[in-house]
């Protein structure tokens, strides 16, 4: 919501993103959420104003002001309240500025992006609790949450209402999904977990060493997924440009272990995994490499890293009437889900 600020003759100016829906705040009615969220601004930000005048202002016009002259900054403190509407997070623009906003608010944007999938409404409240937890985290750890995050990118809704078909309509359906899954989050060993999820799998997840509440579990339902097989090919000139060595059919690649590390040898040239996929198209941890006399084909199953929630294994158990709860169970077997303040059976 607010992304920047200035004091000039002892009021304070909050300057507010173009982008940003903030029509409904400004009603009458309003002003005791804006004095809220003005409050959770200045604490958050260190800002060093105790007056009580507070302008806010939309491309250098001021659009309300507000009188704070009865609240007591030094008995306030950040809100230990996780309810969607008043928990606070902060996007990190790319510009540096920092933009806050309500969790719902953020929960909108995180389950628009996920639209085009075409999810069944269990699938949208097990992503709303993934992302509930990443907000808890992500404040508790940084404070803030990037807007290029590599969870989620970060997009406002203005952005998403000429991308959405009848964009009210899944706006109000959304809201009373973020509303059913209100204080919701994931826990591993009393702490907060990381929102992973896919697409699809080749019919089973991953476990990682690293994170130790990531389990392998059988998810046969992705093998029916229309886009379990995909590939891409390269002829040998592309991969020259691309690698900038030379390609041919009788070229050999070879894997190679070293410290403890994979690396892919090209004719005795060595790139590590990553970056042999950050240069191709790779869109699955899985996939198979066929050579070919005049091109490279890279045959992807699956889609994503396979780690976590299956959207699509998740959403073939929502149309058999599996609950969001179910669901995240079954991927997360080794995590617990509670409500602030209880732990959910």
């Amino acid at each position: 919501m607010f992304y920047n600020y200035d004091i000039k003759n002892g009021s304070l100016f909050l300057y507010l993103n173009m982008k940003y829906e903030y029509a409904n705040e400004f009603s009458i009615n309003n002003d005791i959420d804006l004095a809220r969220r003005v409050k959770n601004f200045i604490k958050n930000n260190n800002i060093p104003y105790r007056g009580n005048h507070i302008y806010l202002v939309v491309d250098g016009v001021v659009v309300k002001s507000l009188n704070l002259k009865n609240i007591d900054y030094n008995t306030f403190s950040l809100s230990s309240d996780y309810d969607c509407d008043s928990f606070m997070i902060n996007i990190k623009l790319k510009n540096g500025a920092i933009c806050e906003m309500s969790l719902r608010e953020y929960l909108q944007n995180v389950l628009c992006s996920f639209y085009t999938y075409d999810l069944e409404d269990e699938v949208l409240k097990s992503i709303g609790v993934l992302y509930n937890t990443y907000a808890y985290k992500s404040m508790k750890d940084n404070n803030y949450i990037d807007e290029n995050d590599y969870f989620v990118r970060f997009n406002y809704l203005s952005f998403y209402k000429d991308e959405i078909p009848n964009y009210d309509n899944y706006l109000l359906k959304i809201n009373s999904i973020i509303t059913n899954i209100n204080c919701i989050y994931l826990a591993y060993e009393n702490n907060y977990i990381l929102p992973f999820l896919h697409f699809s799998n080749y019919g089973k997840t991953l476990s990682n060493k690293h994170y130790k509440y990531l389990s392998s579990v059988d998810s046969i339902w992705d093998l029916l997924s229309p886009n379990l097989i995909t590939y891409k090919d390269y002829t040998y000139k592309q991969l020259e440009n691309i690698f900038n060595i030379s390609f041919s059919k009788n070229t050999t690649f070879r894997i190679i272990k070293k410290d403890n590390r994979q690396f892919i040898s090209i004719d005795n040239h060595l790139f590590t995994l990553e970056e042999i996929e950050n240069k191709l198209y790779f869109c699955s941890s899985k996939y198979y490499l066929l050579f070919y006399n005049d091109f490279l084909r890279i045959i992807n199953v699956g889609n994503g890293h396979f780690y976590g929630l299956s959207l699509f294994g998740s959403n073939e158990m929502a149309k058999n009437g599996v609950k969001f709860y179910d669901i995240l169970k079954y991927y997360f077997p080794k995590v617990k889900l509670f409500q602030y303040n209880k732990k959910l059976s």
